[in-house]
């Protein structure tokens, strides 16, 4: 499991880069990445769909490995086999669906041109950053050729692969662990196992629950975008073009929101996760106490006759850096 954590926060990195990179260079530089070149152009519009599919079904994979986990026992070494064998299917496939991307030229810089052609000439189409946001260049989007394809099968395809599915599976895997969970809750005599396979599955469902709510607003709104403008002047409409710019862009942030938010949940509801996060920045490194004196041995084995003249003489030689790690480690107990 926590080698698909592992690639899920990789992948959820490469999609805050490959957005907000490209937002902030326009923003700040007006600079587009895919203005740039077309191999720029090309590997922009592939990662926008790649990874953020990538990501949805590595956390869908992550539902299904914790169901067999807790219904049926894998062997490590062969477990850790499979999962990079998934790993590889999921990249494969998806690789295989949006490599469609790849081969599409940028026509978007052609049509930018027209925008200095009368508005009153209706023959071309405006497609403005300062309107539109996202715009996705490399794209049947914005190609006449395979524009169709892109209204009436991709936009869909999309939404089943990156929304639509994974939440199907997740949902039922989510089922199958929150009830798995009750059970256990139930269970007088947990075990040290029982209690982290529960921890983990709460993290799960805490995950899959954000991933619906934060995702699938903008999946929604794309598959309707384009026949909100079906007539000429909707299309050239700056008031209503600026307005559906603003909810595109408050669902984008939504969407980033889980992939920024994934490591939050995974701090706040997984206790295995929490220990070595906190381990990695330092707040729980094993500290070693130095080994007891003689001095401090002999005085610890006395009988229990002269306790109170024994703390003293322990107190007494213990030094200051001992009490530095004394300090430390009742921290270390209050993080763990």
């Amino acid at each position: 499991t926590f080698i698909y954590l592992a690639f899920l926060s990789i992948v959820d990195l490469i999609v805050l880069y490959t957005f907000c990179i490209n937002f902030i260079l326009q923003a700040w530089f007006n600079i587009d990445l895919q203005q740039v070149s077309l191999i720029a152009c090309k590997i922009y519009s592939f990662s926008i769909y790649f990874f953020p599919q990538a990501s949805a079904w590595i956390l869908t994979a992550v539902s299904i490995d914790r169901v067999f986990a807790l219904t049926r026992g894998i062997r490590k070494t062969r477990k850790i086999r499979l999962t990079y064998f998934i790993l590889g299917i999921i990249f494969l496939t998806l690789f295989l669906l949006n490599v469609q991307f790849l081969f599409y030229n940028n026509t978007y810089k052609f049509s930018r041109d027209a925008n200095d052609v009368s508005i009153t000439n209706g023959t071309y189409r405006i497609v403005d950053t300062d309107i539109d946001i996202n715009v996705v260049q490399c794209s049947s989007e914005n190609n006449d050729q395979y524009r169709q394809f892109y209204e009436y099968i991709w936009v869909y395809v999309d939404a089943i692969v990156n929304v639509y599915l994974p939440f199907t599976l997740m949902f039922l895997c989510s089922t199958l662990i929150f009830l798995n969970v009750l059970r256990t809750m139930s269970n007088a005599h947990n075990s040290n196992k029982s209690l982290v396979a529960r921890s983990l599955s709460k993290m799960l469902l805490s995950i899959n629950t954000m991933f619906v709510l934060l995702t699938g607003p903008i999946v929604l709104y794309l598959m309707f975008e384009n026949r909100t403008f079906t007539s000429e002047t909707d299309r050239y409409n700056t008031k209503l073009r600026a307005k559906h710019k603003m909810i595109k862009l408050i669902l984008i942030i939504l969407m980033n929101a889980n992939h920024t938010g994934n490591i939050l949940v995974y701090c706040l509801t997984g206790t295995e996760f929490r220990t070595q996060f906190l381990h990695v920045i330092g707040k729980t490194s094993k500290l070693k106490l130095p080994r007891p004196s003689n001095q401090l041995t002999g005085i610890v084995r006395k009988d229990s006759i002269s306790q109170t003249s024994s703390r003293k003489q322990i107190f007494s030689t213990i030094t200051p850096r001992t009490k530095l790690i004394q300090v430390k480690l009742q921290e270390e107990l209050i993080f763990t």
